[in-house]
């Protein structure tokens, strides 16, 4: 399916036309195939965030060797759909790999024939009605190629994991945890952000905007600009459409760390400031923040 088609060709039907079962599958295929192309060309391959539950993949609830993986949507790097209606449960046996190593528990389409029939009145017409389009899950032991599956995570598992569980760190997590970190994003055109969001957040950026300009043009705190920049640079992706619950918390943890490096550069340099109430309250809030990627 990856292969370039020299050409499409739609059924035309007409008065008189017999139709085959060949004419038929080929007229499903066409769409089958013109929906890939689209999706291979127009969209990147990977999880779509946000749509059920994201292909996330967890601990169990009891913590022991197997994952669960949630319920979601993939596209594969050929166009593929990986529609994974129900969470699975994947078991990793340590006895398959040579431990220590890296796993990684990959999505990846498979179809089948279902729903055989067989008519009684004339036996030899028979046949299945439906292929029915499918998901797998797997653990593998080199990386994914995502032409043929998709990353939904990856573990380093110790020589004696005893259990696997879900990252205290999603930053930086350590062995036998879930690292998330790889996992490719679908590209979705058009934001989701509803419109009065969209609305408090571009007054909540401005107001930011001329505290931020004020600290680093008037008072000449020079990390101050670096926060007014990285904001100026989401307001005008929150104007273009790009920013909604897929990259909203990464961008304002973006702007929280630039904050905390300014807030250093205050305690080091501007003492004054430093001692002013309306600081430690900011410093306070800035410091309280835990972004939580669950």
């Amino acid at each position: 399916m990856a292969d370039i088609v020299k050409s499409f060709k739609r059924i035309n039907f007409f008065r008189g036309f017999l139709a085959t079962e060949d004419d038929l599958n080929e007229g499903e295929n066409y769409h089958v195939m013109k929906r890939a192309l689209h999706n291979r060309v127009m969209h990147a391959p990977g999880v779509v965030p946000h749509f059920l539950k994201g292909m996330r993949v967890c601990q169990r609830g009891r913590g022991d060797l197997s994952v669960e993986v949630l319920e979601g949507y993939a596209i594969d790097g050929q166009g593929r759909d990986l529609y994974l209606k129900e969470p699975v449960i994947k078991t990793i046996d340590p006895l398959e790999f040579k431990l220590p190593q890296t796993v990684y528990v990959v999505a990846s389409y498979v179809e089948e024939p279902t729903d055989f029939v067989t008519y009684k009145e004339n036996p030899q017409f028979k046949g299945h009605k439906r292929i029915t389009e499918g998901v797998r899950i797997d653990v593998i032991a080199r990386e994914p190629d995502i032409n043929f599956e998709v990353e939904l995570a990856r573990i380093f598992l110790e020589k004696d994991v005893k259990a696997i569980r879900d990252a205290l760190d999603p930053l930086n997590p350590r062995a036998n945890e879930i690292d998330l970190r790889f996992v490719p994003k679908a590209g979705v055109a058009g934001s989701f952000l509803p419109p009065n969001m969209k609305a408090e957040l571009l007054s909540l950026f401005s107001l930011q905007a001329s505290l931020f300009a004020h600290l680093g043009h008037v008072l000449k705190v020079s990390a101050a600009l670096d926060v007014l920049h990285a904001i100026i640079t989401v307001q005008m992706m929150l104007l273009s459409g790009y920013v909604d619950f897929r990259n909203l918390f990464d961008l304002m943890q973006m702007i929280v760390e630039l904050q905390k490096f300014m807030i250093l550069q205050i305690d080091r340099e501007f003492a004054s400031l430093a001692k002013a109430k309306e600081f430690a309250t900011f410093k306070w809030h800035i410091e309280s923040i835990k972004f939580d990627r669950k």
